[in-house]
């Protein structure tokens, strides 16, 4: 390997970082324009209409999806080792944690074997609360509600309430 190739494996990241998490996503830059910046410098997939708060932390160049008119709140985290999409009119509330990546289950003296990482795929006028966290491979149709502080794991029917660690089916929605 090239030492300009490690050094840019280095730094890459630091860049990134800089860029997405420091300036766009620092407090000077108005909610109303960070759709439109993420739009023009990077391969994200943003709706004008979106509103990103302050302080959301981008792992990536591309593979954020967010549809019309929808809300994500202050200090989200989305890794972005794979795509992550939400439908139109979502909101997400603080701090929710969008986790793509994960690892199979290694041998005794390294667990965290090979990685996996897995889609979220998020339907429309879905509400998550505060502090949850979606899981890799999670699908959560449109209309469903997930209480605050839920771990969301798997397939969430339309039009429900779920809750609790790990999210279970509470009610279902009219």
């Amino acid at each position: 390997m090239s030492a300009v190739k490690r050094i840019w494996m280095q730094v890459g990241p630091v860049l990134r970082d800089l860029w997405l998490n420091v300036i766009v996503g620092g407090v000077w830059l108005p909610r109303q324009l960070r759709a439109s910046v993420l739009r023009a410098t990077t391969r994200h997939r943003v709706r004008l209409s979106a509103a990103i708060s302050p302080r959301v932390f981008l792992g990536g160049w591309r593979g954020l999806t967010l549809g019309d008119r929808t809300f994500i709140n202050y200090g989200c985290f989305f890794d972005l080792g794979e795509k992550t999409t939400l439908g139109d009119r979502c909101a997400v509330g603080y701090e929710v944690m969008f986790v793509t990546c994960s690892h199979q289950i290694g041998p005794a003296d390294e667990r965290a074997g090979e990685g996996n990482n897995q889609p979220i795929t998020i339907g429309n006028g879905v509400w998550i609360g505060a502090r949850s966290v979606i899981l890799p491979g999670t699908t959560i149709g449109d209309g469903v509600v997930i209480a605050a502080g839920s771990v969301v794991s798997g397939a969430c029917e339309a039009n429900a309430l779920y809750g609790g660690v790990p999210a279970r089916l509470i009610r279902r929605l009219d």
